[in-house]
């Protein structure tokens, strides 16, 4: 994100954004591990908004319709120089599509 300045506090979520192709991204390299969470296949998979958070990396909270509810994703990207894949941290299902995205 060099050259790009984000408001927020560290630590804090930022705003609510939209989900564009990044986000798709990681979505998809989680998907795996959604779906044996949720303990079923997902044939609808589509990320509908997030919110960042810095850590020592950034965690994404995203928001994904599956067709009949929606869940909410935390995905943990480390820093670059760990050389460490995302990882699917934690998940809540039974969402709506106007729940609000918050700290879990």
């Amino acid at each position: 994100m060099q050259g790009k300045c984000v408001k927020t506090r560290v630590g804090g979520l930022t705003e609510l954004k939209p989900a564009d192709a990044e986000i798709l991204a990681i979505t998809i390299e989680v998907k795996d591990a959604v779906e044996e969470k949720v303990g079923k296949k997902l044939e609808t998979y589509s990320p509908v908004s997030y919110k960042t958070q810095v850590v020592a990396g950034i965690n994404y909270f995203v928001k994904v319709n599956v067709g009949d509810e929606y869940l909410h994703l935390r995905i943990f990207a480390p820093l670059p120089c760990t050389g460490n894949p995302k990882e699917l941290t934690d998940l809540q299902t039974g969402k709506t599509a106007e729940d609000e995205i918050i700290y879990f």
